[in-house]
């Protein structure tokens, strides 16, 4: 959640249509791992796993290609604020 949370999409959206290889690559966890994570959050209805469809190329030789990409649902996002918030409580407790 923490790295789906900081990373921005295919469509510049923090959190939005971030491709799955990179939340792979940044998250460290291994493939089965990773996949549990993923089922996991999907049935907590945290985060959504879909398609993204992006064209590349010029415009005569355009090209759409689908990329795999994770999406924080509300929930998700509203999730990971309560974490920031709580650790940031914490640490103020801390360091008084």
């Amino acid at each position: 959640m923490k790295v789906l949370a900081s990373q921005q999409g295919e469509d510049g959206q923090t959190g939005k249509n971030v491709s799955k290889h990179v939340v792979l690559r940044e998250a460290d966890l291994s493939d089965i791992r990773f996949s549990s994570t993923i089922r996991m959050l999907q049935s907590k209805v945290l985060a959504q796993e879909t398609n993204f469809a992006k064209v590349v190329g010029s415009e005569l030789d355009a090209k759409v290609e689908m990329i795999d990409v994770m999406s924080l649902s509300d929930a998700g996002e509203e999730y990971v604020l309560e974490m920031v918030m709580q650790s940031n409580v914490g640490f103020y407790r801390h360091n008084q």
